[in-house]
């Protein structure tokens, strides 16, 4: 497992230093404190490069810490990061910021794009007719099935994700409304994701309808219609916009059984 990198910034030098010594004693040896006096000139007390500490990471660490402001920074397993996080909020009589940067994990597609604000119901369906009307399909069968290995990534992704968010929380960060929502549904994201693999089989992939433009080239119509309208309702869907949208696309050109 990859480690974490934990940051706590320190108005006091000699709390920051505290601190240090109190996680050495507790087996906590990846640590460092760094500090900036007032004429900006930084200290390092325990190299944190012989500890595989990028220089990317460090340099941005130095960007950010204030004159007279010492930074104390921890590299670990994450799953471990409790204790020394109790502890430092317990240290000192100005208990420090702290920050958890978790290691990065790649992403499984570079296609999310991103949401736009929701449009009226009238321009959503007008936009479905241009679509209809200006975009090249081909019903030549795809080389390959992009958006089912996407999905198995998926997958194989979230469970990882959700225990990234769970450890998270456990540690006190703040969670946004979203992550509560994925670690509320995460059984229902997994099974919908379970459906579609039961349900969609290779040969039936290619037998749909698949769109030409740049953007999407190669990738089944059906699915740039419903990137649409993800974006156009700003992820707000109901099965009346849906239908809309679709009878709009459909009074231009028609959509196959397969896709429907």
């Amino acid at each position: 497992m990859k480690p974490a990198i934990l940051t706590a910034f320190f108005v006091r030098r000699e709390e920051a230093q505290a601190a240090f010594r109190k996680l050495k004693r507790e087996g906590h040896h990846r640590a460092a404190v760094v500090h900036k006096d007032a004429d900006g000139r930084v200290e390092i007390h325990s190299p944190l490069l012989q500890f595989g500490f990028k220089r990317g990471l460090v340099k941005d660490l130095l960007r950010r810490l204030a004159t007279e402001e010492s930074a104390l920074v921890l590299q670990a397993p994450i799953a471990s990061l409790r204790q020394p996080v109790a502890l430092l909020r317990e240290s000192g009589e100005h208990p420090p910021l702290i920050f958890v940067l978790n290691p990065k994990r790649t992403s499984i597609t570079d296609d999310l794009g991103t949401v736009a604000t929701p449009i009226p119901p009238s321009q959503m369906q007008e936009r479905a007719a241009h679509l209809a009307a200006t975009s090249q399909i081909s019903f030549t069968p795809p080389k390959g099935t992009v958006l089912l290995d996407r999905l198995k990534r998926m997958r194989e992704w979230i469970g990882p994700v959700c225990r990234d968010l769970s450890e998270a929380a456990a540690l006190g960060q703040r969670a946004t409304p979203i992550v509560e929502w994925i670690l509320d549904n995460q059984h229902i994201i997994d099974g919908s994701i379970r459906d579609v693999q039961q349900n969609l089989s290779r040969r039936f992939y290619r037998e749909l309808p698949v769109l030409n433009d740049e953007r999407h080239r190669g990738l089944p119509r059906i699915y740039g219609l419903a990137r649409q309208i993800v974006s156009d309702t700003g992820l707000r869907l109901d099965r009346e916009t849906v239908v809309a949208f679709l009878e709009a696309y459909q009074s231009v050109d028609t959509l196959t059984t397969a896709e429907l």
